[in-house]
């Protein structure tokens, strides 16, 4: 019996569709089918039968599906173990990003993982932060990173601050006159430029407007920071832009940045606080206190 066969055979039975458990394996849906059809001839059982959704546990598949969970489990504990006692990480991490990478300073932290932890295997998955929280809080991630989010913090996860840092709110520079001066509803009323729903940015927004008792009204939705920063240059609307690319673009004469607006907010790591020891984990999280400065700070 092949492990991927029952990794496939988990994933699909938790996602319910070939698709989505195809992204998550970073496999082809026929790859994925051959996976499961494969399985089922070696158990001689049907696992999943189609419907109108994607693919549904039989009977026999939901019996056995938390055995292959186990067993899986089982495997990557006993990898582990032998790797502790080597004294090296072995296996393989889900990370959920957020943002750009060079944000999260990907490049120096994957370069110092590989250089390392040779054995450890990483697979990047992004994301908003709302969408890793709950990937990791179901163990369809092993790890990632978040920003601002209005998530009650629980015990279940396990944080580490890897910095602050703050949003301006900024409007196109031929604006100045309309914008200098005015109130929360004045700003509301303004052509927005929005991120999608959950991106932080969007919800950091979300959150400040509604302390204000106002609603911006968005008509532009746009998924990159760079993309927003060439709609407010242009004389499309308002909108949000991260500090050191707010303050360069005013510099420029690019936009104007709007007086009482900046927010800060905080970049974090997170995973599974039983997990939080585990080998591959415990590697990683020694590699970003030291990208990080040796400046990370573990968040109860």
């Amino acid at each position: 019996m092949e492990f991927h066969h029952l990794r496939t055979f988990v994933t699909v039975g938790r996602e319910g569709h070939l698709t989505r458990a195809a992204e998550q394996l970073c496999l082809s849906q026929p790859a994925v089918s051959a996976h499961i059809k494969a399985l089922e001839d070696e158990l001689g059982l049907a696992l999943f039968e189609r419907n109108a959704r994607g693919m549904a546990l039989t009977a026999a598949g939901e019996r056995l599906l938390d055995y292959a969970d186990k067993v899986l489990a089982a495997r990557q504990y006993l990898l582990h173990e032998a790797g502790r006692l080597k004294g090296a990480a072995h296996g393989r991490l889900r990370l959920g990003t957020v943002g750009d990478a060079e944000l999260l300073r990907l490049g120096p932290i994957l370069a110092k993982m590989a250089k390392r932890h040779p054995q450890v295997s990483i697979q990047l998955r992004g994301g908003y932060s709302a969408t890793v929280i709950d990937d990791v809080l179901n163990n369809r991630l092993d790890a990632g990173f978040t920003v601002f989010t209005d998530e009650p913090k629980s015990g279940a996860l396990a944080r580490i601050g890897l910095m602050t840092f703050a949003l301006h709110l900024a409007a196109p520079a031929a604006w100045r006159e309309q914008v200098e001066g005015a109130d929360w509803d004045t700003l509301a009323a303004l052509p927005w430029i929005g991120m999608p729903p959950l991106s932080f940015c969007a919800r950091l927004a979300e959150a400040v407007f509604h302390r204000q008792g106002s609603a911006p009204r968005s008509l532009i939705e746009a998924d990159r920071n760079a993309t927003v920063l060439s709609l407010i240059a242009a004389g499309a609307g308002i909108g949000l832009l991260h500090e050191e690319q707010a303050l360069k673009a005013a510099q420029a004469g690019a936009v104007m940045l709007i007086p009482g607006f900046r927010e800060e907010t905080r970049l974090d790591f997170i995973c599974l606080t039983q997990r939080n020891e585990e080998p591959p984990l415990a590697a990683l999280r020694e590699v970003l206190r030291e990208v990080w400065d040796n400046c990370c700070e573990v968040i109860a």
